[in-house]
């Protein structure tokens, strides 16, 4: 209906915005049916009120995720704002949840996979001086919290993942470009990737490996 230009000014809007509108939509869908069947399956009103809220947090992140991987592509900075509008959603949302999910032992992984991720994230750039930025870093603390509070096959596949998939971005990177200035590489989108792989598939990740090394 505007042409693709705004209504007041008549600027020509990008592409990216409906894009991120759209995959947002397609995140929050994903995600409510991963959640979903968590309320569904609830025997109390408390585990239903519990659930609900988990699932609120995690569309939240959804939305994080996206947002804060389409700024640091682009800026290569993870806005504090963001960071911390999702650690404070984090809080006020998974820790009731999981009290009345009746699973309160999952509010010591998530404070350990929080305080953990920062004191981890930090090391390394102090010692990469310069290599990761405190922006990182941050978020590091939230999806450890986040990932925490989903137990610790979650944190622990969720923290692997990133370094993972970071890695083979950086190894591509590096082949494919030449000169040292295009070599940069924001590590905030695969920080989300991995998180979203130690989400969904953290239990099963976890178990299966457990079964290879013959601890299963």
């Amino acid at each position: 209906m505007l042409g693709r230009r705004c209504r007041d000014c008549r600027t020509p809007i990008s592409a990216r915005y409906p894009m991120v509108e759209a995959l947002t939509a397609l995140a929050f869908v994903l995600v409510a049916l991963f959640f979903a069947s968590a309320i569904v399956q609830a025997e109390t009103a408390a585990g239903v009120v519990g659930a609900s809220l988990e699932l609120v947090a995690f569309l939240v992140l959804a939305a994080v995720s996206i947002a804060l991987s389409a700024i640091d592509v682009e800026l290569r900075r993870l806005p504090n704002s963001i960071v911390l509008t999702a650690f404070i959603a984090g809080v006020v949302l998974l820790v009731p949840a999981v009290i009345l999910l009746g699973r309160p032992e999952l509010l010591i992984s998530a404070v350990v996979g929080g305080a953990g991720s920062f004191a981890f994230y930090l090391l390394l750039s102090l010692i990469g001086r310069g290599g990761m930025g405190m922006g990182d870093v941050k978020l590091a603390g939230v999806l450890g919290f986040y990932l925490g509070a989903l137990g610790w096959a979650q944190l622990a596949v969720g923290v692997g993942a990133a370094f993972a998939v970071g890695a083979i971005a950086g190894a591509i990177t590096l082949i494919v470009r030449r000169s040292l200035a295009d070599r940069s590489l924001p590590f905030g989108p695969w920080m989300f990737r991995g998180d979203w792989i130690g989400i969904v598939g953290g239990e099963s990740i976890a178990a299966a490996y457990l079964r290879f090394v013959g601890l299963g």
